[in-house]
């Protein structure tokens, strides 16, 4: 496994998403990190870091940071205001560093302590139920699309107060926007 897995890592063949990988990652994972700690995935456009020491120091580093909101912004079509969505991305975590970001964390953090958390049990149990009841179990199933996608979203949007039939546009329009962040 080793020396085909690394020959697919160098020629930029490794696939993430191939049923080999999924079933076991723990080979790939630690030939990345012994062969070829930082590596560009070409399907995706994202680089990989396998290594705990070189993820620390990137995520200190300010050269490598979060705020990408000009970057977005202009790719939007010639002549397009930016004034609303700038002050939609602006405070985004995902989009900001430094004290910036710690202040946007310290403003959500209450609703990730382990007390808080334990009481969303009964809401994701639910969601989860929800999810899995009309799946058929004799076919394939799609559990990204079908589990991992929508039951946290719904999970997310219900903690925040957002009416249940809002929900699946709100998760449409949050799609949309996130892919056209990632492109």
């Amino acid at each position: 496994m080793k020396g085909s897995a690394y020959v697919w890592a160098m020629a930029g063949m490794l696939d993430f998403r191939s049923p080999e990988f999924i079933e076991n990652p723990y080979p790939t994972y630690a030939l990345l990190r012994d062969e070829q700690p930082f590596w560009f995935e070409p399907h995706s456009r994202h680089v990989y870091i396998s290594r705990y020491a070189d993820i620390k120091a990137v995520l200190l580093n300010e050269r490598f940071v979060s705020d990408r909101t000009d970057e977005q912004l202009g790719r939007l079509p010639a002549g397009t205001s930016s004034t609303c969505l700038r002050r939609v991305l602006h405070d985004r975590l995902m989009m900001t560093d430094g004290e910036e970001h710690r202040s946007v964390r310290r403003q959500v953090s209450w609703a990730f302590t382990a007390a808080q958390v334990r009481t969303y049990r009964d809401l994701v149990r639910a969601s989860l139920a929800e999810a899995v009841e009309p799946i058929e179990w004799s076919g394939p199933v799609d559990v990204l699309r079908q589990i991992a996608l929508p039951v946290p979203s719904q999970v997310i949007l219900t903690i925040l107060g957002f009416d249940e039939g809002d929900h699946d546009s709100l998760r449409l329009w949050t799609d949309e926007f996130y892919e056209w962040l990632a492109s």
